[in-house]
């Protein structure tokens, strides 16, 4: 099917173009950060140190296997290009847990140990996982990208009209939704997902 024979023509609300570039951006440096995270930890860089002796020396500082905790809108990324790259160069196996950023965070709270947590919120790590309060479940995370989500409309809809007064700005989104109780917004669970509560 070609794009002319496509039912649905979408108003663009954005610069795709701009969005596609920054996505591209982010997603290089989530792939680059995480390799080095993920050889970081293969090697024990993240394990606590012990006293050293002629014993110590000799135990292997790698299981063979790094089990990453990450994002679910990284599911993609992670099993396509990612993981499967770092195990060809390093040889060491992954094992991917994909959920909300919150409910992984959860998991490691519960006493859940991951290797590698990649949370679309870098607030969840301060607010769950660190500190005294939360046992300093983790010590530290870097920043490494950021996004905003956008919402589109389908110039079809039944609700056309109000899209476009939401988009020229004479409306807000949420005075729209409550003027047209029969329209739908959907969300993610906010206690699961950063996409829930942002």
């Amino acid at each position: 099917m070609d794009e002319s024979s496509t039912p649905y023509k979408a108003t663009s609300v954005w610069n795709v173009k701009a969005t596609i570039v920054k996505y591209r951006v982010a997603l290089a440096a989530v792939g680059l950060a995480l390799v080095v995270v993920i050889v970081l930890a293969s090697v024990g860089v993240f394990s606590p140190s012990s006293s050293s002796s002629s014993e110590d020396s000799s135990a292997p500082t790698s299981t063979g296997n790094v089990t990453i905790y990450h994002a679910g809108s990284l599911v993609g990324l992670m099993d396509d290009a990612l993981t499967p790259a770092f195990t060809a160069a390093t040889g060491v196996a992954t094992t991917l847990v994909a959920k909300g950023s919150v409910a992984l965070a959860n998991l490691i709270v519960n006493g859940s140990q991951a290797d590698v947590l990649i949370s679309a919120d870098a607030k969840v790590n301060s607010k769950l996982l660190m500190g005294d309060a939360n046992d300093n479940l983790i010590s530290w995370y870097i920043t490494f990208g950021e996004t905003s989500i956008g919402l589109g409309y389908n110039p079809s809809s039944p609700y056309k009209e109000v899209f476009a007064a939401v988009k020229n700005g004479s409306v807000l989104w949420y005075e729209a939704l409550l003027a047209n109780p029969d329209m739908k917004l959907g969300r993610t669970d906010p206690d699961a997902d950063p996409k829930g509560y942002r």
